[in-house]
């Protein structure tokens, strides 16, 4: 039978739509009956066409399901006495059809005629008119008139509960799913996540498995992700594809809420590349079925362009949003909460492309409307003021900026206590906003900032998964720009700047003590604190989804008291707890920023430390050695950076290096904004370096910055960073105290060599690159023939107490797992390195080792990442073993941050493809410089020089500026 299934709609959360979820196969109308006619005899031939055409997947072709339900219905209406009950249905099935083809009054008005018809027929027609009713509610909440939504659902599960009596039902499943959407209207979160598990459980139980089941597994993504959950919500998510793949076929209608869900959710992780291929999926099945685009389709074009705008692909969003728009506005009209946003993505499109007078224009159209329609707590209001101060800042309008933000801090503080995270990060906006402008006094700003950092801290220090989202980093990004600006205190400063640089091994989940070994007493005590934590927690949380429905009722003054209770609570159990020395059985901070003082013990007198940290449109640089530190705000913009790191890496590509000249300018610009900010010969008694980077500059090696100088002939001369001084790159600052181990290669317990499995072709000649190249499946990749003599002249060199060669069809996953790796070991890889999507079927990066009866000769991250390998070195010589996992994720997060949560500690790692006589040279000559007793920073360093020489300088930075070191 068809249906209506609601499908959650929060103007926070775009891609989650109202969706019509058919149940049950295509079926062909019941044949007619060879009698004679009468009045019976055609009711009851007309109810049969009308059974077969309810239980037909009206999605697949709703325009000619309408058409043909038309007909219907004038058969219908035909005789003078028509039957209520036929005509009721048939109206509910025309509004089916119109609610497929995006036609939302058609079907509200068709619904209306249903539900009349349906009541005139009587208790005949009961269950027909309760589901009309659910269909209606389906549309009341998408109109925003979730009481009348909520009272329709209500009776529904009611009515089938009774119906049921106790057994699996496809109507009550589909009642406990409606309830579960109007409880999350509610802010009822527990509820709703409670409702929607009773509804999928029980449509899993069904056969064969309704095709509504993945418009409900799409829902509970919502739940999930308003309730905080957000890695439970992408598990669910990527559960819920798998169950679509066993009901649907990978074309159908319904499986676009699934993908719109996946699209927003990822969108709002960061993680705008893996939202396009979700998103254009889901308008790609919606307007097959549709036969064009619809307010549906046209909704997740919006989240495409967004994802667009995320990567930087401003005019092609904008070429989206402009086709979408009049659809959004023609059936949705320009008030709906979906044209909105498909126009405040526009605004903040047209304000990167520098079009700054359109795009305040367009935002302030947004505001003014939402002002028009939304009360005064609703997210929307004071998120369109916040996106319009972020257009004026970005256009350096800060008066505008200014007024928008206060705007917004008012509205929110009207619905949100203080300490909710969405409030921190409007005054943390408003206090960089104020510093810019200089109205207030460096001491003022720097109270106030650092007043709301510690208030973050400590929200920070109740999360569950101990992660830093995209809100709170650039709360802290705006904070950094306050202190420094104010220049009065450094600590502070540093503080924020590391929350800014925050690195995903920051974040390794660390299990808190178990507290079986305690007394009733002290388990109890224990327990308290972490149940208030929860409580805590679970409050803003309840706010967060609250100020997203209209209709809300609540108390600020409540929240505000409860808050205040459960701090005061907190508070006590954690000094009682301290008290009684139970200190190690509180929850495990996985994220402990460093004082500028432990900076300053871990530095030895020839290192210094380097932060080059963005902050929103701005590039901050903190220098730390052993007796100074050093804090600016560069001139050099963010925006900037990212297109030079974008030059020099065009400019390095080896494949092209010979016709391509090395970009000279880019690599000064670079230079000039990081270390050229800061006072000279800050280097000059220093010889190594070690760097922290987010956003686009770690993509870059730091060797390739360019200084240019002029001598005393007045000639100007220039040379890369690394002709000075030796560099290492740290995932960040937490890894200088983090690192054990002696700093030289010292002796070594064990030398383990792995090489690459030979593809068995003949027809290749020497390698030049450790890549896949124009490879798509591994029987594709040709051989290193210098492998094996790479790691045979390690082995020599190193002369550990054992070695170990791993070389062909022995160089399996099964054996590297079972080696037993002492601390003082250095294992070398010479082989192919391969990045996501590089052979078909990869989805994360691997090197190449042969495979056997139990693995398949790809050792992916996520492998590594399992393995015990405490090694002082790791090589990685091979292509791109510093690349990221995929295109969202930040640097170092691919095999260079597996081989360190597996426990190693130095790791030689390349940014792009290398050459294979290049490669063995590097990490031969690395090594040997290591056993000297030179650090790793300098042993890269001499080893660059070395490899350079040997061409007269003349070798492109191509080819030997990809390596790195990384860690310490």
């Amino acid at each position: 039978m068809s249906k209506l299934s609601a499908v959650v709609n929060k103007p926070a959360f775009a891609s989650l739509f109202l969706g019509l979820a058919p149940v049950g196969a295509m079926a062909s109308p019941a044949s007619a009956q060879n009698s004679e006619t009468s009045t019976s005899t055609a009711v009851s031939t007309l109810a049969q066409r009308i059974d077969a055409e309810e239980e037909a997947d009206a999605s697949v072709d709703p325009s000619a399901s309408l058409a043909g339900r038309k007909l219907l219905l004038e058969e219908a209406l035909t005789p003078d006495s028509p039957d209520p009950r036929s005509v009721g249905r048939v109206h509910h099935l025309i509004g089916q059809a119109y609610f497929h083809l995006g036609d939302v009054e058609q079907a509200f008005s068709a619904f209306q005629s249903a539900e009349a018809s349906l009541a005139e027929a009587g208790e005949a027609a009961r269950a027909d008119l309760i589901k009309v009713r659910s269909d209606l509610a389906v549309i009341y909440n998408y109109k925003g008139e979730h009481e009348k939504a909520r009272k329709n659902f209500l009776d529904a599960l009611a009515f089938w509960e009774e119906k049921a009596a106790g057994k699996p039902h496809l109507e009550l499943a589909t009642a406990l799913n409606n309830v579960a959407a109007s409880e999350l209207e509610q802010g009822n979160l527990a509820a709703a996540l409670e409702y929607n598990q009773r509804a999928t459980d029980m449509a899993l139980s069904l056969d064969p498995v309704p095709v509504d089941t993945p418009v409900w597994l799409a829902n509970r993504i919502v739940y999930l992700y308003q309730a905080g959950q957000t890695d439970a919500a992408i598990a669910a998510g990527r559960d819920g594809l798998a169950k679509m793949r066993e009901i649907l076929p990978a074309d159908h209608p319904s499986n676009g809420n699934m993908l719109a869900n996946m699209a927003s959710l990822l969108y709002r992780q960061g993680r705008p590349n893996d939202a396009l291929d979700f998103a254009r999926r889901a308008f790609e099945v919606q307007e097959k079925a549709a036969g064009a685009p619809t307010q549906n389709s046209a909704a997740i074009r919006s989240i495409y362009a967004s994802a667009l705008i995320a990567k930087g692909d401003y005019a092609d969003a904008i070429t989206f949003l402009d086709a979408a728009l009049p659809i959004l506005v023609e059936q949705l009209g320009a008030e709906s909460d979906r044209t909105l946003l498909a126009r405040t993505y526009r605004a903040t499109a047209l304000s990167q492309l520098g079009r700054y007078d359109e795009a305040l224009a367009e935002q302030r159209a947004v505001a003014l409307i939402s002002d028009s329609k939304l009360p005064e707590f609703h997210r929307d209001r004071a998120g369109s003021y916040i996106g319009l101060a972020s257009i004026a800042l970005r256009a350096d309008r800060l008066d505008i900026a200014r007024e928008a933000v206060a705007q917004a801090v008012a509205l929110q503080s009207q619905a949100l206590v203080a300490e909710h995270p969405d409030v921190l990060a409007t005054k943390a906006m408003a206090l960089a906003i104020d510093s810019r402008l200089q109205l207030r006094s460096a001491a003022e700003l720097t109270r106030e900032a650092k007043g709301l950092l510690l208030v973050m801290q400590r929200n920070l220090s109740f999360s569950q998964n101990g992660t830093i989202g995209q809100r709170e980093r650039a709360a802290f990004a705006y904070l950094a720009e306050v202190l420094l600006r104010a220049g009065e205190d450094l600590e502070t400063s540093f503080l924020a700047l590391q929350y800014v640089a925050f690195s995903r091994l920051d974040s390794i989940p660390q299990p808190d003590t178990p507290t079986d070994d305690l007394d009733q007493k002290d388990a109890d005590l224990v327990r308290q604190y972490a149940d208030l934590r929860s409580q805590r927690s679970a409050l803003l949380d309840a706010a967060s989804s609250r100020i997203g429905n209209a209709k809300a009722e609540f108390s600020l003054a409540d929240d505000v008291a409860a808050v205040a209770e459960i701090d005061r609570k907190m508070a006590s159990a954690e000094q009682q707890i301290k008290t009684a020395g139970l200190t190690k059985y509180l929850p495990v901070q996985t994220f402990e920023p460093l004082v500028v003082a432990d900076v300053h013990a871990a530095l030895s007198e020839s290192s210094a430390l380097l932060m080059a940290a963005e902050l929103n449109d701005q590039i901050a640089v903190f220098y730390v050695d052993a007796d100074q530190s050093v804090a600016v705000l560069s001139e050099l913009s963010a925006q900037d950076a990212k297109a030079y790191v974008d030059r020099i890496r065009t400019s390095v590509n080896p494949l092209t290096a010979a016709q391509t000249k090395f970009d000279e300018v880019a690599a000064q610009k670079l230079y000039n904004g990081l270390l050229g900010a800061l006072p000279a010969d800050l280097l000059a008694e220093r010889s190594e370096l070690y760097y922290v980077a987010n956003g686009a500059l770690d993509a870059l090696p730091f060797s390739l910055l360019s200084a240019q100088e002029t001598g005393p002939d007045g000639q100007a001369t220039s040379h890369f960073l690394i002709d000075r001084i030796g560099l290492a790159q740290l995932p960040s600052v937490q890894f200088l105290k983090r690192a054990g181990g002696t700093e030289t290669l010292g002796n070594v317990e064990l030398f383990l060599g792995i090489g690459a499995a030979s593809s068995g072709k003949n027809d290749y000649p020497t390698l030049a690159s450790r890549s896949a190249s124009d490879a798509r499946l591994v029987a594709d990749l040709p051989a290193l023939s210098a492998s094996d003599a790479e790691l045979r002249d390690l082995a020599a060199i190193i002369g550990g107490k054992e070695s170990a060669l791993l070389l062909g069809p022995d160089a399996t996953e099964t054996a590297i797992a079972a080696m037993v790796v002492p601390p003082a070991s250095i294992i070398a890889f010479a082989t192919h390195g391969l990045v996501s999507g590089e052979l078909e079927g990869l989805k994360e990066p691997a090197l190449l080792v042969a495979p056997d009866d139990q693995s398949d000769g790809l050792l992916t991250v996520s492998e590594i990442a399992r393995l015990s390998l405490p090694a002082e070195w790791v090589i990685l010589s091979a292509c791109n073993s510093a690349a990221s996992i995929g295109p969202d994720d930040p640097g170092l997060s691919g095999l260079a941050e597996a081989f360190m949560r597996a426990g190693g500690r130095h790791i030689l790692a390349t940014h792009w493809i290398v050459q294979d006589d290049i490669a063995r040279l590097l990490t031969v000559e690395t090594l040997k410089f290591a056993g000297e007793g030179f650090s790793a920073p300098q042993s890269l360093q001499r080893a660059i020089a070395t490899v350079r020489a040997r061409s007269d300088g003349a070798l492109h930075p191509a080819f030997w500026a990809p390596f790195m070191v990384i860690g310490r």
